[in-house]
């Protein structure tokens, strides 16, 4: 089930990842399902798997390392589509101070849209989203 929070939380997300330096290639839980379907079905080391999903040798052992753990979490119901991110420093706080704000907006029955939420991010001291 999506809500306003999670939509809130990926829009955030995205303009933090869009501004951060790509690092990574972010999976999503079913594209990790399917780096694991592939590895098992056609017995890829990781190198292959790195290049066939455009992501790093590194990236791609910690998935088959983490296979369990994916398959649970998407046998739990996790939502598929969703990127998880660790975000830290400045990053985190953006993300903290906008959950914080998207609550009280909602606790006030205050419609809240992706143009908002740019509008507020500009009047910050600082803001250039």
């Amino acid at each position: 089930m999506v809500t306003y929070c999670n939509i809130v939380c990926v829009y955030v997300l995205e303009e933090v990842q869009r501004k951060m330096a790509p690092l990574r290639n972010f999976l999503t839980l079913r594209q990790k399902i399917e780096v694991i379907n592939i590895a098992e079905q056609e017995n890829l080391d990781v190198r292959n798997l790195g290049k066939r999903f455009n992501i790093s040798k590194t990236q791609s052992a910690e998935i088959v390392k983490q296979k369990e753990n994916i398959r649970r979490r998407s046998q739990s119901g996790d939502n598929l589509d969703i990127k998880s991110l660790k975000l830290k420093g400045d990053a985190a706080q953006i993300v903290k101070i906008c959950l914080e704000w998207f609550a009280r907006a909602r606790s006030e029955n205050t419609l809240i849209s992706g143009p908002l939420i740019k509008a507020k991010e500009r009047a910050r001291p600082g803001g250039k989203l």
